[in-house]
């Protein structure tokens, strides 16, 4: 209901002659592409697995919902060693000038 009165109240009070907002897009073209990556989200994206392992310890076996995961990514983010540290703000600054792979995509 928002978004309609968002899209169409400006046509109404202005016209129809009103150019529609651009959304914002990437080198790509894909509305959704357009994340901007920082150090912590990258590594719950290439340390996913330790991030699910978390967040079922942090459940206590009850499976992995989404009130854990942001605890489990910041305790995962906060134990990683240096080196792994500077691969993730390396790639964070790859994947905001680039596009991310294909299989980081897919995830």
């Amino acid at each position: 209901m928002t978004t309609w009165f968002q899209n169409e109240a400006r046509k109404i009070c202005q016209g129809d002659d009103i150019a529609p907002a651009t959304q914002k897009r990437d080198k790509r073209g894909h509305p959704a592409s357009d994340k901007s990556w920082t150090p912590r989200s990258v590594c719950g994206s290439i340390f996913s697995d330790r991030v699910a392992h978390k967040q079922r310890e942090i459940a206590e076996g009850g499976g992995k919902g989404i009130e854990t995961y942001s605890p489990a990514l910041k305790e995962v983010f906060g134990t990683l060693t240096p080196e792994e540290k500077e691969q993730c703000e390396r790639l964070c600054k790859e994947w905001n000038n680039a596009a991310p792979s294909e299989d980081v995509q897919r995830k």
